[in-house]
């Protein structure tokens, strides 16, 4: 279980990663991306699927900067200190 920021972009949620390399969880959502977000009391099943699009992460980053006020994150994700999760419906089984 983990507690994180979140940001919408073009309608869609993703969970940032700041210093991956120290972390553990984001390496096993590139083994296995199966997730659960719990939003109000309410779950919802997620693939986590990295996003890597150049263009993407720099409007990842601005928005985390603007909603978190979080010193440079634009350079942090253009350094790979902060990893970004698309949180995409989950594949039907």
């Amino acid at each position: 279980s983990r507690t994180t920021w979140v940001a919408v972009v073009d309608g869609i949620l993703y969970v940032p990663c700041g210093f991956p390399a120290l972390k553990t969880w984001p390496h096993e959502a590139l083994r296995d991306g199966r997730a659960v977000l719990r939003i109000d009391g309410r779950r919802y099943a997620r693939q986590a699927v990295r996003e890597t699009d150049p263009a993407r992460l720099r409007r990842l980053g601005a928005e985390v900067q603007r909603k978190y006020a979080a010193g440079d994150a634009e350079a942090a994700v253009a350094g790979e200190k902060v990893w970004f999760f698309r949180m995409d419906p989950r594949p039907a089984a």
